[in-house]
């Protein structure tokens, strides 16, 4: 997993400049983190990994000592001002290439009650209805780290199809429901996956051939899969 912020933005209040405040932070009205690309690689690749595109316990240690002590760095201010994520992206890495899954996403990060360092994303449609939510945490005391996707009446077109793939691709369906994972920052590096998710009407197109699937349900629990019967249609 890798994280690239092009640019961080400063947003200072007017007012208050005037009035000879020493505090700097206490001159900053927001911080807006900008067009942020969130980048999870998948498969394996076919090229021989370096030690640095392994990932591996101490890798993933590391990320999340960097997230640790960014929630430090937020527990110690007295005036802790908000912090903005403008148009996110969340992106699928395999053998070099990247797929874009979500795009548009816009949200901030906070401190939970339990100081758990949260990153609260959406997206909308042009009716400024919701499509999406995600939401990552870095779960202190469980020790492990979460992320949370959850998604309303959500066009299946709008998720990630490989570029130039003309084999496979969905030009309808929805999705409806909520897709969580979890993953333990020990030895084991154990993901926990549960899901309640429901799916309208797929249709597309394999190897030129249109096909439709209709309305199904995707369950999991304690990463046992429990998919429903669906009629499919050539």
């Amino acid at each position: 997993m890798d994280i690239t912020v092009p640019s961080l933005r400063i947003h200072y209040k007017v007012i208050p400049l005037f009035m000879f405040k020493t505090s700097v932070l206490e001159l900053i009205d927001h911080v807006s983190i900008e067009e942020p690309t969130l980048i999870f690689p998948i498969g394996v690749s076919e090229k021989p990994q370096t030690s640095s595109q392994k990932i591996t316990l101490r890798s993933l240690t590391n990320i999340t000592e960097e997230l640790e002590q960014f929630r430090q760095l937020l527990l110690i201010q007295e005036t802790l001002p908000k912090l903005e994520v403008n148009s996110a992206t969340i992106v699928l890495q395999k053998n070099g290439d990247q797929i874009s899954l979500l795009k548009n996403l816009n949200g901030d990060v906070v401190l939970d009650e339990k100081n758990d360092l949260i990153c609260r994303l959406e997206e909308k449609n042009i009716f400024r209805k919701k499509k999406i939510e995600v939401e990552m945490a870095l779960l202190t005391g469980e020790k492990a780290v979460s992320s949370q996707f959850t998604f309303y009446d959500y066009q299946i077109s709008d998720l990630a199809t490989p570029v130039g793939n003309k084999k496979f691709h969905i030009s309808h369906g929805k999705l409806n429901g909520v897709v969580s994972f979890k993953l333990n920052m020990d030895e084991t590096l154990k993901v926990d996956v549960n899901s309640e998710i429901h799916v309208n009407k797929i249709e597309g197109k394999i190897l030129d051939k249109f096909f439709m699937i209709d309305n199904f349900e995707i369950n999991s629990e304690d990463n046992f899969l429990l998919l429903n019967s669906a009629p499919l249609f050539w």
